[in-house]
């Protein structure tokens, strides 16, 4: 029995994450019967905060660059 109600919460859990990305309108709505209103925007906002963190790798001529410009630092 226990099992059953902790595998439903589970469920429930997972559909909810995937709303907030698949169904954003959904999970708002969740939300705010909930009483966490804006808890969903905030996740999707910290996902594209961290997409952008992940992605941003510099190319090589940039980090050669930068790298030539510590060097001419520390020699300096």
């Amino acid at each position: 029995m226990i099992k059953k109600i902790v595998a439903a919460l589970l469920l429930l859990i997972a559909l909810y994450g995937l709303s907030i990305f698949l169904f954003p309108s959904i999970a708002a709505k969740i939300d705010s019967i909930i009483g966490i209103d804006g808890f969903s925007e905030k996740l999707r906002t910290g996902k594209e905060d961290f997409d952008t963190i992940v992605t941003d790798i510099p190319e090589i001529n940039e980090f050669k660059s930068g790298a030539v410009d510590i060097k001419n630092t520390v020699v300096e």
